[in-house]
């Protein structure tokens, strides 16, 4: 048993079973799984911005960009999990299947990228709901249980104004916190 005066529901995939044990049903996490392709710094020079293909159903599209680092990145795809044969837990797609989408539709974009210079493929769930947006409020069955669910893209890029929001959303709930003092919010860099 776990007993807090406040909680912030930011469980990702999760946060419609932490949502449940409260016994709000408000909404149900479908994931969506994204995959990319990751090129070396030789690749970088193909491209100079964020390109995209015309948007679908199922969001942005496959892009392709320079990552920070000048390596060339592609990616990600949109595969619903909801959608996968009733029972199946494994991925009905295999890996080559899942990559041979990504660079067909990146040779759209950028024809001229060699495959092989790619140094890693990686994948993420971004958590979809059946809401459709981004679910950012107080439960339904408590007040004091803040939602900020269904956060997907562009998530990382709304995350300072996501924690605005919910720290509101706390104030308008009754916390009363107080500024501290000794907070410093610039930070040294983590150098490797």
């Amino acid at each position: 048993e776990v007993r807090a005066r406040y909680v912030v529901n930011a469980a990702g995939g999760f946060s419609d079973k932490i949502s449940a044990m409260i016994g709000d049903d408000s909404f149900k996490v479908k994931p969506r799984l994204g995959e990319y392709v990751l090129l070396r710094k030789n690749q970088g020079h193909l491209c100079n911005h964020i390109l995209f293909p015309c948007p679908g159903p199922l969001g942005k599209g496959i892009l392709v960009q320079k990552t920070l680092w000048g390596n060339l990145i592609l990616g990600p795809t949109a595969r619903d999990v909801h959608e996968w044969p009733e029972g199946e837990l494994k991925d009905p797609d295999s890996s080559e299947e899942v990559l041979g989408k990504i660079l067909r539709a990146c040779r759209h974009l950028v024809a001229g990228f060699d495959t092989n210079e790619s140094i890693h493929s990686f994948s993420g769930a971004r958590a979809k709901t059946d809401r459709g947006d981004w679910i950012i409020e107080p439960s339904p069955v408590d007040s004091d249980f803040i939602q900020a669910a269904g956060i997907d893209s562009p998530g990382i890029a709304g995350s300072p104004a996501i924690a605005v929001e919910v720290v509101d959303l706390l104030r308008k709930a009754g916390l009363q916190a107080t500024p501290d003092a000794s907070f410093n919010p610039k930070r040294a860099p983590i150098i490797r």
